[in-house]
């Protein structure tokens, strides 16, 4: 598959998605596997928070609003289990990112639905998308879906090139 790039070092053309279709699953080193869909995601408690993101790419999106539920607010309703030390986060479309557990749950990353007040666009990651401010930014996934809990890295967590859980 031939890939464009958007300018941030992500995919150029947004899966399709009805939301009602979407959910977020949390699976791999965990007591039990958790799931919620949309609407269940956005009443879990919010936050907004100011945030400059450097893009895969390079770009610097600076002075940026982001809304929506705080990774360390969404480990606190995941059981993981003590050999969990990295998380692959999973992305429509085959896209994946892994990073330490440590960075995921990072005091200000995030999972955002809204950027300076408004909706993401589905070319900024609609319906949700991973904030890992500062140098973590590249780590910052569209479109997410997933999240598997592992006891060590997946390779591709290891070269910031890798954008596919794909072979």
């Amino acid at each position: 598959m031939v890939r464009k790039e958007d300018g941030e070092g992500g995919v150029a053309e947004p899966p399709r998605l009805e939301l009602d279709d979407w959910h977020l699953r949390a699976w791999g080193q965990v007591e039990q596997e958790a799931e919620w869909n949309w609407e269940q995601f956005v009443r879990l408690p919010a936050v907004e928070r100011e945030a400059d993101l450097l893009c895969g790419s390079g770009r610097r999106l600076e002075g940026k609003r982001w809304a929506g539920v705080l990774t360390r607010e969404l480990l606190s309703r995941i059981r993981t289990r003590p050999a969990a030390t990295f998380v692959m986060v999973h992305a429509l479309g085959g896209h994946c990112t892994g990073l330490s557990l440590r960075a995921f749950a990072a005091s200000d990353a995030l999972f955002a639905w809204s950027l300076d007040g408004q909706p993401l666009t589905p070319e900024r990651g609609w319906p949700l998308r991973l904030v890992v401010p500062g140098p973590g930014g590249p780590k910052s996934v569209k479109w997410v879906s997933g999240l598997e809990f592992l006891n060590k890295p997946w390779p591709a967590s290891l070269d910031p090139a890798s954008e596919s859980c794909r072979g």
